[in-house]
Order: C-alpha cells, then sequence, then structure tokens
C-alpha cells in the first residue's frame, strides 16, 4: 500500500501537476494510514504471517533469476551472431539456391543475421527470394500508435530488416503491418510467405 501512495505522490505531481505541496501533504496522510496498518500487523509475522512473506521471497527470487537468465541469454545469442555484410557477402561466394516466395525471419536483435535464417540456410540449403527479418522494438509507454512510422532498411540481395515498434502493452501484428508498408513495391502475398 505505501509503494501505491508513493507511486500516486509521483503521478500527481507529475502528470495531474499537482502543486507539490499539496500532493505532499496527502502523500504524508496516506503513508501515516499505510504505516498503522503495517504496525498492527507486524505482531502477526512470528504467529504464520511469514509464510506469505517466504513465498512471497520465493517467487520474488524466482522471477529475478529468469530476468538475469535471459538476459544473459539473449547476450550470448548477440554476441554469436553474424554481421548482415559479411553473410550477404558470403551468399556471393557460394552458389546458394534461392527459392520462390517470402520468408519472414522474427528476431529481438536489431542487427546481425538471425539465428533462424543461418538455421534454414544449414538445414535446408536454399533462401526465398525475398527475406524480411523484423525485429521488435519496445518504446517507453503502454502504447504507441498504429500508425506510427516503422523503420525500414534494405539490406541488399533480397533482404529488408523492419523495425517494428510498439508499447509494452501492445500487441504486433507482423502480417499485417508488412502487408502495409510494400516493401518491393508490391504487398506481401500470404499465401507464399513462410514465418521463422
Amino acid at each position: 500500500m505505501a509503494v501505491t501512495t508513493l507511486l500516486l505522490y509521483v503521478y500527481a505531481r507529475d502528470v495531474w501537476k499537482v502543486n507539490q505541496w499539496l500532493a505532499l501533504a496527502a502523500l504524508l496522510f496516506f503513508l501515516a494510514i499505510d504505516f498503522s496498518f503495517l504496525g498492527a500487523n507486524l505482531v502477526k509475522v512470528a504467529h504464520g504471517g511469514w509464510v506469505p512473506l517466504v513465498i512471497a521471497g520465493g517467487v520474488y527470487l524466482l522471477m529475478a533469476t529468469w530476468k538475469r537468465g535471459r538476459a544473459l541469454l539473449a547476450e550470448q545469442l548477440k554476441e554469436g551472431m553474424l554481421p548482415v555484410d559479411l553473410f550477404l557477402s558470403s551468399l556471393d561466394a557460394k552458389a546458394v539456391l534461392r527459392v520462390k516466395g517470402t520468408a519472414i525471419f522474427m528476431s529481438r536483435a536489431g542487427s546481425g543475421v538471425p539465428v533462424s535464417l543461418l538455421h534454414n540456410l544449414k538445414h535446408n540449403k536454399v533462401i526465398h527470394e525475398a527475406g524480411h527479418l523484423p525485429h521488435r522494438g519496445h518504446r517507453r509507454g503502454a502504447a504507441r500508435p498504429a500508425e506510427g512510422p516503422h523503420h525500414q532498411e534494405w539490406l541488399g540481395k533480397g533482404f529488408w530488416r523492419v523495425t517494428l515498434h510498439y508499447g509494452f502493452m501492445q500487441d504486433v501484428d507482423v502480417p499485417k503491418v508488412l502487408k502495409r508498408l510494400r516493401l518491393d513495391g508490391a504487398p506481401i502475398e500470404e499465401m507464399k510467405t513462410t514465418y521463422f
């Protein structure tokens, strides 16, 4: 409850533009109530109140470990990524079969060649005529207008990198966005497109 009160104080001061002294007075009033509840409940910790505290600590430890592990994995994958210019130059050196259609290789990384593209080339020994490398770029804030610009970059040899900008509360409809962009001068045909 105290954390919520502190967040309300910051929100009232920064977003609602409430007078700082008025917001501070409201903060102190609500904190007095919050701390009186906290003081009244502290005596219950020794008589079983420790159970939810231990469970909450365990859940926090699990979530913090998960977050740190994902960050380490993303860092390791980023270090192992092949640079785009090196990948494109290697296409000239080898006679790689290009098949008809479009391939969409999703990636969280904003640079380098997606691992899914390299695995597809390694196992199937083919590359589609047109390849798009969409990357979802998170923005501060919950939402970004749907008509907002998406960054697109021509990489050469049939490849585009598209960065989709969305807020953390929005879902990305990649086929709809790519169809609207018309990267090669024509919309992407859904029936000739493969997503990796």
